[in-house]
């Protein structure tokens, strides 16, 4: 096992292959301005087919893609009121998915609903990708942390001042479920939705589980001394610290594990896949692609993210990642005229 940190690379990444797709998809009837092409944030609809990406800039944007099957296009779903998206999840309604986002405003936090369309947004030049919009609920005077969804109880869960609502997703309306009051630590949420529990994410360790019925349970996780970027997964939970040094953690356990450590930091954003893999996107002004693996204690750099598909671009910075259905990875690059990233990793 390697004790020493690998020698950072100079090349471009060459194990895996990346596809980068333009927000401002050549020959839209209705082309996007670079600045607001700046992708921070994803979602996964639940079929896999398609991929929401929230973009900042002068006004925050929602983006479809459909890299799956014979679609291939980038369909701009508007512009929201408000100075950012912070979070977005996904569920399924009869000819359409539902995305709910979470937006920051002047007064509080907003949560909208956009019902997009399965049939119509086929044709991306027609742009008919713009979406129906229904306000859920204001929280005037909160900032919200963090957004989650059990999607197999249709159950969203909202942290943001000092409280954890749970929430069930009904039809253009959340119904309140419980209030629960939290560490003013909590950074983040993770869950189970076959049971319906939420755990609140404390910065020093301090969680707190949250059954269905809003009853509490405080435990302490060794080793989670706060996170700078981290992702969930299907048992839990990775991130890393500002020293690079990336940490796992699976529902039900008593302590946190180190995986292992980044040569470069800060960490921007990873993502966990099945097998234990974990891929992660860090440094300072041009961020290196690295993979971390099991049994090894430092992250192997890959090189700088590089797509000569189609035409030739040089991701600089990814502010997201994400797990797709079939084992490639989705990230969202935060530069103007940004693009969605795919990267497809090699078989294990």
């Amino acid at each position: 096992m390697k004790t020493e940190p690998p020698p950072v690379s100079g090349d471009f990444v060459t194990e895996g292959t990346f596809l980068a797709l333009p927000v401002a998809f050549p020959g839209v009837s209705r082309p996007v301005a670079d600045e607001h092409c700046r992708l921070h944030r994803l979602c996964l609809s639940p079929c896999g087919r398609f991929v929401y990406a929230a973009a900042r800039g002068p006004q925050p944007h929602l983006f479809k893609f459909a890299p799956k099957g014979t679609f291939g296009y980038a369909v701009d779903l508007g512009a929201e009121d408000g100075e950012e998206i912070v979070a977005l999840v996904a569920r399924s309604a009869e000819w359409a998915n539902q995305i709910l986002l979470a937006v920051r405003t002047p007064d509080g936090t907003r949560l909208i609903q956009h019902n997009a369309s399965w049939l119509g947004a086929g044709i991306q030049e027609w742009h008919v990708g713009q979406s129906k919009q229904h306000v859920l609920l204001d929280l005037p005077g909160e900032e919200l942390r963090d957004l989650l969804l059990l999607p197999d109880r249709l159950q969203v869960a909202l942290l943001g001042g000092g409280l954890c609502r749970l929430y069930r997703w009904m039809e253009n309306a959340l119904e309140p479920m419980a209030e629960v009051v939290v560490p003013a630590n909590a950074t983040g949420l993770v869950g189970d939705s076959s049971s319906g529990v939420v755990v609140v994410v404390g910065e020093k360790g301090d969680f707190l589980r949250i059954g269905e019925d809003g009853d509490t349970q405080a435990f302490r996780v060794e080793g989670f001394d706060g996170a700078g970027a981290w992702a969930r997964h299907s048992a839990g939970l990775v991130w890393a610290d500002a020293d690079g040094r990336i940490m796992e953690w699976t529902l039900g356990e008593a302590a946190a594990r180190l995986r292992g450590r980044m040569r470069l930091t800060p960490v921007h954003a990873l993502a966990r896949l099945p097998d234990g893999r974990i891929f992660v996107s860090a440094g300072a002004d041009i961020a290196h692609w690295y993979v971390l693996e099991e049994g090894c204690d430092w992250g192997r750099d890959l090189g700088v993210p590089v797509s000569t598909l189609s035409t030739r671009r040089y991701g600089f910075q990814f502010a997201d990642l994400l797990v797709g259905r079939d084992g490639e990875i989705y990230a969202a690059e935060d530069d103007r005229g940004g693009h969605l990233w795919i990267y497809f990793p090699p078989v294990r």
